[in-house]
């Protein structure tokens, strides 16, 4: 049974974490609030930028998983990954250890059109229960002088994870999952529970591992070489579980798949890809501009540095570890992915705690006179206003029935005569991402067979006519 006066008080504990100043308050909780609104919203309507493709690829693995296990029951492997867009083949890829898909599949008993909301919606219920977790966890505790639990309920707002947390993508839950791992061993190595989170955020996003750099920041006390082996001994499992699957795992799906590899799952050369990385200073200058800080990062800085003196004043020297925690996690992923991760920030969602203790720390050391916190709110909100525009711009394309997703619903229900909600492989502009697939709610790619569905500005293939047709989009019938 649920402990009713336990949530009650984990919620208050919630409520306490915010800073006690007016303003702090009615800022970050209006921006909390913003991106929650935003985030529920955005499930009704066509995935946005940035990485829409990925979110496709990942939403496309778990229908597929749901079409395999009820109606193509002569699937081979049904719980190895496999992709919408597999035409003729299996569609069976190597891939992240795919627990994201494999929870969200079930969604798709329902109707296309419901099944993608409810995916959605069920991905925003757990990254935002994840995130009111993790900062239970951190109550009470400071890391190098920064509130904790200030910088954990920040993630939504602050850092890498502002742009990633509610996309239907794995990457934010892994690091939710080891950063919870590493708050659970904070005070004290807690084995058995760190390591099962820290070896599912492995298995789901191994670059997330640069997280565990914030262990560098204990307390003096407790960064003997003795106390930092203690929390090896529940890292190290998860890293050897990560390899694991990574080599021999990748490995076997590799040698059961008919489908050309497409998810990037091979181990780079870290030397290599840090040199390359190192090599293009305005790629990491952006990345820290863009990304790991969405209000400009010289403004984070100076008010930081410049405020608490933390290089001048040995009383606040703990403020510059954080620094130097960030700047080893950025080489961390740089070792890890090269110049990847400047195109793909997702990459560096491990340093998002780290981001975030930094504006923490500038927020509750700062006086509710101070005028530096408005050097960061003024950005930082203007970031959020528009990315919320942005994001709820495609509901009027569904309200007014242009979107693609009604498009796709009225070719559905004008045309029952076609295999919908069977497993068949329709006939499809050959793409490497499921677009169409998604919005219809069926396998893509196939090369031949007697129905399929394009763009409306795609040349009829030999054989088929047009059956019918929407603004943007036409269902074909071949081989008649």
């Amino acid at each position: 049974m649920v402990d009713h006066a336990w949530v009650a008080g984990s919620i208050e504990s919630m409520s306490s974490t915010l800073p006690s100043a007016k303003r702090d308050r009615l800022v970050l909780s209006s921006l909390l609030g913003l991106k929650l609104f935003t985030a529920i919203v955005a499930c009704f309507v066509p995935f946005t930028l940035p990485h829409v493709i990925r979110q496709l690829d990942t939403m496309g693995v778990s229908l597929r998983y749901w079409l395999r296990w009820t109606v193509e029951p002569s699937a081979p492997w049904p719980l190895l990954p496999a992709v919408l867009t597999a035409g003729e083949t299996s569609g069976i890829t190597p891939m992240e250890f795919p627990l994201m898909n494999l929870l969200y599949a079930p969604a798709f008993a329902l109707p296309i059109e419901g099944a993608r909301v409810v995916a959605m919606l069920a991905h925003v219920a757990a990254c935002t229960a994840l995130t009111v977790w993790h900062a239970w966890l951190w109550r009470g505790k400071k890391i190098a002088g920064a509130p904790a639990d200030l910088a954990a309920m920040l993630l939504p707002i602050v850092g890498v994870s502002t742009m990633f947390i509610f996309r239907f993508m794995p990457d934010y839950l892994a690091f939710i999952l080891i950063s919870s791992a590493i708050a659970l061993s904070w005070e004290k190595p807690r084995p058995i529970p760190s390591t099962l989170l820290a070896g599912l955020a492995l298995l789901i996003k191994p670059p997330v591992i640069v997280a565990a750099a914030l262990l560098l920041a204990l307390p003096r006390e407790r960064r003997s070489i003795r106390a930092l082996a203690g929390h090896a001994l529940w890292l190290a499992p998860a890293v050897i579980a990560a390899l694991l699957y990574f080599k021999p795992g990748l490995a076997f799906i590799k040698s059961v798949s008919d489908y050309p590899p497409y998810f990037y799952t091979d181990l780079r050369n870290p030397l290599f890809s840090l040199a390359t990385a190192l090599a293009r200073p305005d790629m990491m200058l952006a990345l820290l501009n863009k990304d790991i800080f969405a209000p400009p990062f010289a403004l984070v800085a100076v008010a930081h540095f410049a405020f608490w003196e933390s290089f001048r004043v040995k009383a606040n020297w703990q403020g510059s570890i954080l620094w130097l925690v960030l700047a080893l996690q950025i080489l961390g992923v740089a070792a890890l992915d090269g110049t990847h991760g400047f195109i793909h920030a997702y990459y560096y969602v491990g340093t998002s705690m780290t981001a975030a203790l930094i504006f923490a720390d500038l927020i509750a050391r700062s006086g509710p006179r101070s005028w530096f916190p408005v050097l960061v709110y003024l950005p930082l909100v203007a970031f959020h206003v528009e990315r919320a525009l942005y994001e709820t711009r495609p509901i009027t394309g569904w309200i007014d029935g242009n979107g693609w997703y009604r498009q796709c619903q009225e070719l559905k229900a004008r045309n029952a005569e076609f295999p919908w909600d069977r497993g068949y492989r329709f006939r499809s502009e050959v793409t490497q991402y499921p677009e169409l697939g998604i919005c219809f709610g069926e396998i893509q790619n196939a090369t031949r067979g007697d129905y399929g569905f394009f763009r409306i500005h795609e040349p009829l293939q030999e054989g088929c006519r047009v059956e019918d047709q929407t603004r943007d989009l036409k269902l074909v019938i071949c081989n008649r």
